[in-house]
């Protein structure tokens, strides 16, 4: 596409990747949300759950992984809109998170002694990172048995 044509489409080149930013991030947001742990289901069995159903859409199309984080990185230098589209989207994820763990500690199933923001962003920081590392370098890095180590580490934490 020209300068031209995105300018006369999107107006800028921010836009556009703005635009492509809120695509792919609505659709990666709206699958990671629907395996959040119901309500009933035991913690350590739902977070298996959404530990598995996070390596499988990992694994299932790179491409949209690789298309999030080149937007992610990109939000990192002079694009404004780009950095807080990013930033909104990482504060409702960490929002949701501390929800359920708060929802978790009501119910008795998790310790009550976590400072969930910190938590949260150390496990947030544990996904992206397991992420970019596989997108960058795919062969030293074995998805399930990092998977099944965050996934020790998060119940050893979390025990109530």
């Amino acid at each position: 596409m020209s300068r031209g044509a995105v300018n006369f489409h999107f107006g800028s080149k921010d836009d556009l990747l703005t635009a492509v930013a809120e695509e792919v991030t609505a659709d990666w947001e709206a699958r990671a949300f629907k395996h959040e742990i119901p309500d009933g289901v035991p913690f350590q069995e739902g977070l298996s759950a959404m530990l598995r159903a996070h390596r499988e859409d990992m694994g299932g199309d790179e491409d949209r992984f690789r298309i999030f984080a080149m937007l992610f990185f990109e939000a990192m230098g002079p694009s404004p809109h780009l950095h807080e589209h990013f930033a909104r989207l990482h504060r409702r994820v960490r929002a949701r998170m501390v929800e359920m763990l708060e929802g978790l500690q009501s119910s008795g199933q998790i310790s009550t002694d976590v400072d969930n923001e910190a938590f949260v962003a150390f496990v947030v920081g544990a996904f992206r990172g397991l992420t970019f590392q596989k997108l960058l370098d795919p062969a030293a890095v074995d998805l399930d048995r990092a998977y099944a180590e965050l996934g020790r580490t998060i119940i050893a934490r979390l025990s109530a």
